[in-house]
């Protein structure tokens, strides 16, 4: 597979947390009032959104740079890590541990980390990030929100199969879309009230975040 050298820069966040809810800092457009929009407008918009995602999912995920950073409480029992991807250097190091709660990490958490993805790659498991927008983004949800002087704003209703129906109802979606690079640089997912995807479990705040920055 060729590899795109010059290609986009894909960051993603993920925190996730389970029996304890913490607070977070949440992205949100601007505060203005909220436009009523015609038809046209409308289907204007969501034409956009879909031609943005479209031009996002013609590049494989391989042959992108990006670093996925997560975090989860659960009980109380809080971890988290940043690992990164880069597909323009050699095979053996293309993914790296960054930080390990917060911290760098040492040799033998690099070793078992490097070891873990190694084994996942034979498996081929490699990435274990499903990134499909166009199957978590309902697109005929897309509303338009508002603007400001280099942004448009928009909501859509969110889905996601690993959560099901009953789960990602409690999920409400933003975007930022560049008007000067006609690109969507901003996906931020969170959920409005509490929900379960296992018997026993209860995610009270989940949020995840995707900045696409290109290069």
């Amino acid at each position: 597979m060729k590899k795109n050298t010059l290609g986009p820069f894909l960051s993603v966040g993920m925190v996730l947390n389970i029996g304890i809810a913490l607070p977070l800092q949440l992205w949100s457009p601007p505060a203005l009032a909220v436009q009523q929009e015609s038809p046209a407008t409308a289907i204007y918009w969501q034409t956009l959104t879909r031609e943005a995602i479209a031009k996002f999912e013609q590049t494989a995920l391989q042959e992108w740079a990006f670093c996925l950073a997560s975090a989860e409480n659960e009980e109380g029992q809080v971890s988290s890590s940043t690992e990164c991807f880069d597909p323009t250097v050699p095979p053996a190091q293309q993914w790296q541990l960054r930080l390990s709660n917060g911290q760098t990490p040492t040799a033998q958490q690099q070793r078992r980390y490097l070891t873990n993805k190694q084994k996942h790659s034979a498996q081929g498991k490699a990435f274990n990030l499903t990134l499909k927008l166009s199957r978590v983004i309902q697109l005929d949800s897309v509303q338009f929100v508002s603007e400001d002087a280099t942004n448009w704003y928009g909501s859509f209703a969110v889905y996601i199969d690993k959560l099901g129906a009953a789960a990602s109802n409690q999920l409400q979606g933003q975007l930022r879309f560049n008007k000067a690079g006609h690109f969507i640089d901003r996906i931020e997912i969170s959920n409005t009230g509490p929900f379960s995807v296992m018997l026993g479990s209860k995610i009270q705040r989940f949020q995840l975040k995707l900045d696409f920055i290109p290069k």
